[in-house]
C-alpha cells in the first residue's frame, strides 16, 4: 500500500496481519491462525466457484470488523441476492444497499461512491474475506435460513 499518497491510511486488519507476523516472529504460538490468503484454511474461490456459491444468494452474519465501512453496532449481516442487490444490515437495521459482482476470481461489493473488492475463502459454514492486500479482513457464518 502507497502510504505516502495524501488520505491513504494503513487498514486496521493490515496493522493487525502486521502485529502477528511480530508475536510468530517473537515465538508467540497462541495467536490464532496466520491472517494471510496464503496460508487460509479452506478453499479460495475462483471464478466460476463464486458464481455457483453465489447462484442462490446469500446472507452472511459476522462482526462489524471494518472492511465495510459501515458505522455503528457490532453485528453486521451482509446479504448477496440473486439479482445482484447488495444489503449491509447493522443490528438486524439495514444500513447500506448497493451491487455485487463477480470480476475473475474478486468479488466486489459497490456501494455509494464507493468500490471494494475481496477474494473469497470457504471454510465449512464460514466465509472469509481477503483484500487486495491478501489480509483476512473478515470472517462470517453463513446464515442457513
Amino acid at each position: 500500500m502507497e502510504t505516502d499518497l495524501p488520505d491513504t491510511d494503513v487498514a486496521l486488519n493490515e496493522i493487525g496481519r502486521l502485529l502477528w507476523l511480530i508475536l510468530a516472529a517473537a515465538g508467540e504460538t497462541d495467536i490464532g491462525e496466520e491472517p494471510s490468503i496464503e496460508a487460509a484454511a479452506g478453499v479460495r474461490l475462483t471464478a466460476a466457484g463464486l458464481r455457483a456459491f453465489l447462484a442462490e444468494g446469500s446472507e452472511w452474519i459476522g462482526t462489524n470488523a471494518g472492511m465495510i465501512p459501515v458505522d455503528g453496532g457490532t453485528s453486521l449481516a451482509i446479504s448477496l441476492l440473486q439479482d445482484g442487490t447488495l444489503t449491509l444490515s447493522l443490528n438486524g437495521e439495514l444500513k447500506i444497499s448497493g451491487r455485487w459482482q463477480i470480476d475473475q476470481e474478486k468479488l466486489y461489493f459497490q456501494f455509494a461512491d464507493t468500490e471494494e473488492y475481496a477474494f473469497v475463502v470457504l471454510d465449512g459454514p464460514t466465509v472469509k474475506l481477503f483484500d487486495s492486500t491478501g489480509t483476512l479482513a473478515g470472517k462470517y457464518q453463513i446464515n442457513p435460513d
